[in-house]
């Protein structure tokens, strides 16, 4: 394990939880994607790749705005968890 992500066979995962939903993510050869999400009851996910190596997931209600932001960094994975409002 290395900062709560789980190591197996050359693949970083972990799954954060949010006030807006849950996501897990998945690193393999510093490419992220987007394993699974789940809306929190009101909210609605929109997941974005900027580019290979980072993955951005909004939870927004109308009101309450989170952001996940994972990406292989660093040659390792990095993620931060935001509530914007």
């Amino acid at each position: 394990m290395f900062q709560g992500w789980q190591y197996v066979s050359g693949v970083f995962t972990q799954t954060f939880s949010l006030d807006g939903g849950k996501a897990t993510v998945r690193i393999e050869a510093g490419k992220v994607s987007l394993v699974s999400s789940q809306a929190a009851n009101g909210y609605r996910i929109t997941p974005r790749q900027p580019s290979p190596d980072r993955l951005v997931v909004e939870f927004f209600d109308g009101t309450h705005f989170f952001v996940l932001d994972a990406m292989w960094w660093e040659d390792k994975p990095y993620a931060k968890l935001t509530q914007v409002s």
